[in-house]
C-alpha cells in the first residue's frame, strides 16, 4: 500500500468572483500544468494553517482560510497516493509574486479548462463548473 500523502490547496477568488491559479514549473511533477495554489500539510499541522503557511511560502501572501473543507480529491502517482484538501481564502493581502510558479491568472470559473490542470485538480474545477451553470 502506499503512503498517503496530504496535501491542501487554496480556491481563492478576487472580488470579481475570479479563481487564482498557478502554472507549476517545468521541475515540478506535471510539468507547465495548472493548479491551485497550496502544498504538504506537516506532520501535526492543521490543514488551514498548513494552507496560509505554504501560500506565503509560494506567493508571498497572508490568507484568512476558511476553516471548511470545500472538496476532496485523491490522485495516485508512482510513489504515493495525494490526497488534496480544497479551501476557500476570500479574504487576503499582498500581491502574489510567483516563487515556485511560472505564471498565474485570474480566471472565471465558466472559463476554466480542466484539461490544461493537473490530474488531482480536475475533479474540483469540474465541480465548480457545475456549479457555476
Amino acid at each position: 500500500m502506499k503512503p498517503v500523502v496530504s496535501v491542501v490547496a487554496a480556491l481563492i477568488y478576487n472580488d470579481k468572483n475570479e479563481l487564482f491559479i498557478a502554472q507549476r514549473n517545468e521541475h515540478m511533477t506535471f510539468p507547465l500544468m495548472w493548479e491551485f495554489p497550496g502544498g504538504k500539510v506537516e506532520e501535526g499541522e492543521a490543514h488551514h494553517v498548513a494552507l496560509a503557511r505554504e501560500l506565503q511560502e509560494e506567493l508571498a501572501i497572508d490568507t484568512v482560510v476558511n476553516k471548511e473543507r470545500v472538496a476532496k480529491t485523491q490522485c495516485e502517482l508512482p510513489k504515493v497516493m495525494l490526497e488534496l484538501h480544497f479551501y476557500i481564502v476570500q479574504t487576503f493581502s499582498g500581491e502574489p509574486t510567483l516563487h515556485e510558479h511560472t505564471d498565474a491568472k485570474w480566471v472565471a470559473v465558466s472559463d476554466l479548462d480542466e484539461s490544461m490542470f493537473a490530474p488531482a485538480d480536475q475533479e474540483v474545477v469540474r465541480q465548480l463548473k457545475r456549479e457555476v451553470k
